[in-house]
């Protein structure tokens, strides 16, 4: 638990704009440069909700990568995928949202960006429950350069479905169950 609290305040700490001596001058963050992939990892809060769920937000280890290419100045595009994974009660909780993303940077030369997408949710307990629906996705970032081409990106993302079959051994049990993920963390991208 020592591991997640440190984990939780790092990343409250990156998000937390300011300026780094090596930032100036450069390009701007969402300049038409072609390819862009990205990796980040950090703290996840998931919680499956239905009329007979236990409804709670489950703290564990998150995650994800991305890549995609920048049509137009101020834009990228991509698809991307989210993971999340907590062990607890002798039970492994995993969920998880492949989708397609779009940054956008409200102003060229800010280093801020905001996210918006679609994606297909799966959520597991155990060995026979699961949960699958579609879910939307938004965020926002902030980079700062690095080196080069390199950048580190503090993000937080929301990832929330509905209408999702929550089925127990394979059998339906709910058609109305969602799953929502919350993520804290930091990046390393490449563009």
């Amino acid at each position: 638990m020592r591991r997640i609290e440190i984990l939780i305040c790092a990343a409250a700490l990156a998000l937390t704009p300011g300026t780094l001596h090596g930032q100036a001058p450069r390009s701007a963050p969402g300049a038409p440069d072609g390819f862009w992939a990205s990796a980040g990892a950090g703290a996840g809060w998931t919680r499956v909700s239905c009329p007979v769920c236990r409804n709670e937000r489950r703290l564990g280890a998150s995650g994800y990568v991305r890549a995609g290419g920048t049509p137009r100045s101020g834009l990228l595009v991509g698809g991307e995928l989210n993971v999340w994974t907590r062990q607890g009660d002798g039970v492994r909780e995993n969920a998880g949202a492949l989708g397609v993303v779009a940054y956008l940077y409200p102003r060229l030369e800010s280093p801020l960006h905001l996210k918006a997408g679609a994606a297909v949710t799966r959520y597991t307990a155990g060995d026979g429950v699961s949960l699958d629906a579609l879910g939307v996705q938004l965020g926002l970032g902030y980079e700062f350069r690095v080196a080069g081409a390199w950048w580190i990106t503090n993000y937080a993302n929301l990832i929330a479905s509905s209408f999702g079959r929550l089925t127990l051994d394979g059998e339906t049990a709910r058609d109305d169950a969602s799953l929502t993920l919350f993520q804290l963390g930091v990046a390393l991208t490449r563009r």
